[in-house]
C-alpha cells in the first residue's frame, strides 16, 4: 500500500486527480493539504471538502498558504468556474478542517514516517517550499 499526502488547490483538474488517487487500489490517502493557486485558499479548501464529501472519504484536511511567495497568483475562475469546480452546484460542505497549518502537518507527517509517505503536489509548491 502506498501512503500518500496530496497537496492541492483543487479546481476541476485537481478534483479529477484526487478522485483517481482515491480509486487506486494501492493508494492510501492519509491527508490533503490545501494551498492558494488557481483558486483562493478558502475556495481551494472548500472544494477539497466538497470532493471528499462526494467521494465519501474521511481524511484530514490541513489548510496551508494563502498566497504565493514571490508572485501574484492569477484568478482562474474564467476557466474553472466561480466555484472552481465548473459551477457544479454542490452544496457547501459541513466538514471540519484540521486546526494545524498544512506546513506544520507536512513536517510532522514526514518526520513521523520517514521514507514511508509520498507527497503528491498538484498545486503550487508554496506549502512544500515552507516545509
Amino acid at each position: 500500500m502506498n501512503r500518500i499526502v496530496i497537496d492541492t488547490d483543487p479546481g476541476v483538474d485537481d478534483a479529477h486527480a484526487i478522485m483517481m488517487a482515491f480509486s487506486h487500489p494501492e493508494a492510501q490517502i492519509e491527508a490533503i493539504t490545501t494551498v492558494a493557486g488557481g483558486a483562493s485558499l478558502e475556495r481551494a479548501t472548500a472544494n477539497t471538502c466538497t470532493i471528499l464529501d462526494v467521494l465519501e472519504q474521511d481524511v484530514p484536511v490541513y489548510v496551508g498558504c494563502n498566497r504565493a511567495l514571490l508572485t501574484h497568483t492569477p484568478d482562474a475562475s474564467f476557466v474553472m468556474g466561480k466555484d472552481g469546480l465548473g459551477d457544479s452546484g454542490y452544496p457547501p460542505s459541513k466538514r471540519k478542517v484540521a486546526d494545524e497549518h498544512a506546513v506544520h502537518a507536512l513536517v510532522r507527517l514526514a518526520n513521523a514516517s520517514p521514507g514511508e509517505l509520498a507527497l503528491i503536489t498538484i498545486g503550487p509548491l508554496t506549502n512544500l517550499a515552507l516545509a
